[in-house]
């Protein structure tokens, strides 16, 4: 008689918990659909740079930074998030699942640390000296 093999962490008297794929498959979708807004946000990026001086300020390059990799970020999530859900569950394919999952919340709180660096370093302003 042949022996089955379970993963490292699966206990043969504990059934394995049935891994619900679409939730991640649908956020890969939203994902996807938000591409074409974050288009739209990348290009209004370069707007923090119309002050004369504003391109050598840090905190404006991040501000500017934050907002062009929008798009990128959203791609990079939605290919990656499609792909890691049509393979076989494992424990390191799970980790990818939850880094491409909130990678776009990585961009979001690059993007909320600019804000409040150009609000308490420069006062709001996009040409300042620190």
């Amino acid at each position: 008689m042949e022996e089955k093999l379970l993963p490292e962490h699966a206990s043969p008297d504990v059934p394995q918990k049935k891994y619900r794929r679409w939730p991640l498959r649908l956020l890969s979708i939203l994902y996807g659909l938000l591409v074409f807004p974050g288009l739209g946000i990348a290009v209004s990026g370069v707007f923090a740079f119309d002050a004369p001086g504003s391109e050598k300020v840090f905190t404006t390059q991040l501000f500017a930074l934050s907002l062009l990799i929008v798009p990128f970020v959203l791609i990079v999530s939605c290919i990656g998030g499609l792909i890691v859900s049509f393979g076989k569950r494992t424990p390191r394919r799970v980790r990818w699942v939850w880094i491409f999952a909130l990678l776009p919340a990585l961009n979001l709180v690059l993007f909320l640390i600019a804000i409040a660096l150009l609000q308490g370093l420069c006062g709001g302003s996009f040409t300042c000296t620190h």
